[in-house]
């Protein structure tokens, strides 16, 4: 059950990033969590909060979260990892869905730490590294 809570944590992570639900995004955090991406690396709710409140609000983005496994399980923090394939355009401005994209931005790695306190699971620490680049154009 603990292993559900978080892989469908990490889902809801990705699906509140890409519906610029930026405040149910940072809530998924525990107090002292942490997400580093290839550019950046945010500690605390207040940091993510900031730095989600620069995003581009023309910014279209598409997550599929797959191969979800838990790695170690340390009674209250359990370690993961998922492939994450991301699709990203950003036109400058608002357009409806469907967009055409070439291609998918690039295949990450997304390793993280959950805390697991009772009912609650939250994200101790979100790492994105990538993994594969896809080349666009010819």
């Amino acid at each position: 059950m603990k292993d559900w809570r978080c892989q469908q944590l990490l889902v809801e992570f990705f699906h509140r990033l890409d519906g610029k639900e930026f405040d149910l995004l940072v809530d998924l955090f525990d107090e002292e969590g942490s997400w580093r991406r290839p550019t950046a690396l945010w500690r605390g709710r207040a940091e993510i909060a900031s730095a989600m409140a620069k995003r581009s609000a023309t910014a279209v983005t598409r997550h599929l979260v797959s191969n979800f496994l838990v790695i170690e399980d340390r009674g209250e923090e359990v370690d993961a990892v998922a492939s994450l394939t991301t699709y990203s355009i950003d036109s400058g401005e608002h357009r409806e869905l469907p967009i055409a994209v070439e291609a998918p931005l690039g295949v990450f790695r997304a390793s993280a730490t959950f805390r697991c306190a009772g009912a609650k699971t939250s994200i101790l620490r979100l790492d994105l590294r990538p993994e594969l680049t896809i080349r666009q154009g010819k």
